[in-house]
């Protein structure tokens, strides 16, 4: 792959992996009840866990933008994308269907669903393909430049698809109003 992919991937991740946390700093009590709704940690570890998932996202966030350490980020983020696919699909199998994923902010009223599993597992199809098929050579200006561009274009991309998520269930009401 060549470097310039996998430069766009590492700062796409790193901004969505950023923001993500800035979300659950600006609302702690929020995440903190999202954490509980989950119910697959003990109510006793809910404050826990979520200072480590919090203080991982931005470690992550921080380490896919330092060259030496990407391969750690990357790594890290592939199993953290997994561990939320995998908290999302357990509690879709239990049935609860309407905790609040968080995705866009807490209270923002979006449900979990089988879309931000897929989601979730085809970023990390993203972090392993750039961790495995990593090219190397000299980076030029240039090449730096259109690795940016790629990556704004991506975050804006996972930003409409996660609009679109948000909204399925509203779109799926009126289509059944309209039948």
């Amino acid at each position: 792959m060549d470097p310039i992919a996998v430069l766009a991937i590492r700062l796409s991740l790193a901004v969505i992996f950023a923001a993500a946390a800035l979300h659950k700093i600006r609302d702690l009590n929020g995440f903190h009840e999202a954490v509980r709704d989950y119910r697959l940690v003990p109510p006793a570890l809910v404050t826990t866990t979520g200072a480590l998932l919090l203080a991982t996202e931005l470690a992550v966030a921080v380490l896919l933008v330092l060259s030496p350490f990407s391969s750690a980020g990357l790594g890290m983020e592939a199993i953290m994308l997994l561990l939320y696919a995998f908290a999302i699909t357990i509690n879709l199998l239990r049935g609860r269907t309407s905790i609040d994923c968080g995705c866009n902010g807490f209270g923002s009223g979006q449900p979990i669903s089988n879309g931000l599993v897929v989601r979730n597992v085809v970023l990390t199809g993203l972090c392993l393909s750039a961790l495995a098929f990593a090219g190397t050579r000299e980076m030029e200006p240039a090449d730096i430049a259109t690795a940016v561009i790629a990556a704004a274009a991506f975050v804006m991309l996972y930003a409409a698809t996660n609009q679109l998520l948000a909204n399925a269930p509203a779109i799926a009401r009126l289509r059944t109003s309209h039948e």
